[in-house]
């Protein structure tokens, strides 16, 4: 089996990183593979970060299932949980909690109310109780505000440091794989000097701004 591993990578300290580590050598002496980006994704050698989103993109839509190791100061792990959801619609319930007890004792966040839509199956009728507070908190559905799609055109209407606006648009980025799409920013941000998602947005629009395209 394929599996795309989303977890934290530039932060991730050595306990962290090693707890990855022995979970991803369990599947794959099982005799799974699994892309873990810190390992199978080069991260250098690319300023402005769209070829790292889209080498992650393509390694979860040719896979079999998508394992999350939950991290909530994780912001890539944001942009892969919305692209997540799109996986979802041709694999559903192929998404997979990795470290469940962190998951269950996560806070409330945009991305944990997105991914608790995706894995709720798994989970059973306590645990979800448990989490019924958390989820209201930051119901999935209000995401929506973050982008307006009108005809072929995304509009983004937030910057990329709202935790739920980047799941929005790791939908979008998921979605423009396959669907000629423009993106317009209808806020301000500047480059900055190494790969962000500041970066990243400026890019889809620069891209698109001559019309819808596949990115």
């Amino acid at each position: 089996m394929e599996i795309f591993l989303i977890c934290p990578v530039r932060k991730a300290g050595d306990a962290v990183n090693e707890r990855i580590a022995a979970y991803v050598a369990e599947l794959e002496s099982g005799g799974d593979h699994v892309h873990w980006p810190k390992r199978d994704t080069k991260q250098d050698g690319d300023p402005v970060g769209i070829r790292i989103c889209r080498d992650n993109r393509e390694a979860m839509f040719v896979g079999d299932e998508v394992h999350v190791w939950y991290d909530l100061e994780s912001r890539g792990s944001c942009l892969d949980i919305g692209m997540a959801t799109v996986f979802d619609r041709t694999h559903p319930g192929q998404v997979v909690i990795a470290n469940r007890d962190d998951f269950l004792a996560a806070p409330a966040s945009p991305q944990f109310s997105l991914l608790l839509s995706l894995v709720a199956h798994a989970f059973s009728r306590p645990a979800l109780m448990s989490m019924k507070n958390r989820w209201e908190e930051c119901p999935p559905e209000s995401l929506s505000r973050h982008v307006t799609l009108s005809g072929d055109i995304y509009t983004f209407h937030t910057p990329p440091n709202d935790t739920g606006a980047l799941c929005m648009y790791g939908m979008v980025f998921a979605l423009m794989r396959s669907k000629p799409r423009k993106v317009v920013l209808d806020f301000s941000i500047t480059p900055t000097p190494n790969k962000s998602f500041d970066n990243v947005l400026l890019w889809l629009a620069e891209e698109t701004k001559n019309g819808p395209c596949t990115v």
